[in-house]
């Protein structure tokens, strides 16, 4: 057998997939090495221009092509070359996913599942560091989400350094982004779901429910680290759920009792866990702060607020085909200077919201294709009854309201391989 077939004969779809899920929630290394491995499934596919002329037409790819094809062509409009480099070097994990997908041949079901699972795995044990920590600094980590701060979130490999080297690791600072991470555990929890309901197994029949504890567990680590983002993300999907089991499903009664649920939910969590409490308490002193406008510096809400009045003052300026992406952020700090808000130069903010990046960025030709392709994908899940997908896309769609999802290498890493992968690989 020749050296080619070899290689042509290794998964490099899934272990590359493995690799990229289990590097999501880790140090961003193991991504980049999942993204390559993904791109290697594209160059040694047997079928690959088959699979091209068949998957090239579909939703997914079309729309992920343009979003890349738009930052490509932002190089004719601006002068920050190092700048556009850098978003090219970011957005890059689009385009090669992109490839890697829609040229490499089908998962098999048992690998699709795995690759769930190890998600879920993946969440779940940086989720059991982080709330260790939390129980060890109760707290003092309680008293900092009054204070806008998040709870941190560390990977297990920063507490076995803090156990032997204590001196050089500080457990108040997070590993990676807890915005970010409470996104992909409100997914991870939709996904332990699917895993659970469905007849597929890795091993034996115990991992049916250690995947129900991991979701149940994830669920309660969404509330009690209690970022807004993923706690919004996950309601709004599930109440999203909650209609789909009613009026598509027919299980009108069960669907009732789901839905007073999750009405009555947000209120027992708020009594039962303090950091939520805490969190609620601190949101709306935050937006009382930003309607008084005294000193908006330490009130991250209220930053953000003023941050998206800035970024849609801007794009009125520029309203056709904005400033261009490398520009964004230069012209966003720069129009700080022309309004009211006090807010320390240090302290000032981008506007942590995709709509709006694309907006000031590409104006309103390219936020409309951007918008287009997006809502095409969620259509086009609804056509195909593909419920994970969807729920998926509620979660994208809502974490983009408060985060510029595709603006950091994990976001657009993310949101590029579940899209492309519950679109072509979600287990039935």
């Amino acid at each position: 057998m020749s050296i080619l077939n070899q290689f042509r004969n290794i998964n490099w779809l899934f272990i590359g997939s493995i690799l990229l899920v289990m590097g999501l929630p880790n140090p961003p290394l193991l991504i980049s090495i999942g993204v390559i491995f993904c791109a290697l499934g594209w160059i040694f596919s047997k079928g690959k221009l088959s699979n091209i002329k068949n998957n090239i037409k579909q939703p997914p790819y079309l729309f992920l092509l343009s979003v890349y094809l738009i930052h490509l062509v932002g190089i004719t409009y601006t002068e920050n070359y190092a700048g556009w480099l850098d978003e090219m070097r970011i957005k890059l994990p689009m385009l090669v996913l992109t490839f890697g997908f829609f040229a490499s041949d089908t998962l098999s079901v048992s690998s699709r599942y795995k690759i769930l699972y190890a998600f879920v795995i993946a969440i779940s044990l940086v989720a059991f560091g982080s709330f260790t920590n939390y129980l060890l600094h109760l707290e003092e980590l309680n008293e900092r989400v009054l204070q806008s701060k998040e709870v941190p979130i560390l990977t297990l490999r920063t507490l076995i350094n803090s156990i032997f080297n204590p001196a050089k690791v500080d457990l108040f600072v997070s590993d990676l982004s807890h915005i970010y991470f409470s996104i992909m555990q409100a997914f991870a929890i939709f996904v332990s779901y699917h895993l659970y309901k469905s007849n597929q197994l890795w091993f034996n029949k115990l991992e049916k429910y250690l995947i129900v504890l991991l979701g149940i567990f994830s669920l309660i680590c969404l509330n009690i680290f209690a970022s807004r983002t993923g706690l919004a993300s996950f309601y709004a999907a599930l109440l999203v759920a909650i209609f789909w089991f009613i009026f598509i499903k027919k299980h009108y009664f069960l669907g009732l009792i789901f839905l007073l649920i999750i009405i009555l939910s947000p209120l027992v969590v708020y009594h039962s866990l303090p950091s939520f409490q805490n969190r609620i308490t601190n949101t709306l002193q935050d937006l009382r702060e930003y309607k008084s406008n005294t000193d908006l510096s330490d009130w991250s809400l209220a930053r953000r607020i003023a941050a998206w009045q800035i970024a849609y003052a801007v794009f009125k300026e520029n309203p056709i085909f904005g400033v261009a992406s490398a520009d964004t952020d230069k012209a966003i700090l720069a129009h700080y200077d022309k309004v009211d808000f006090c807010i320390d130069k240090d302290k000032r903010i981008l506007p942590h919201n995709q709509y709006l990046e694309q907006l000031v960025g590409f104006g309103l030709a390219g936020f409309i294709i951007f918008i287009a392709g997006f809502l095409f994908c969620l259509i086009h899940a609804i056509q195909q009854r593909n419920e994970l997908l969807i729920y998926f896309w509620i979660i994208i769609a809502v974490a983009m309201l408060v985060e510029s999802i595709l603006e950091r290498q994990v976001g657009v890493s993310f949101f590029t391989f579940f899209l492309l992968f519950l679109h072509k690989h979600t287990p039935k």
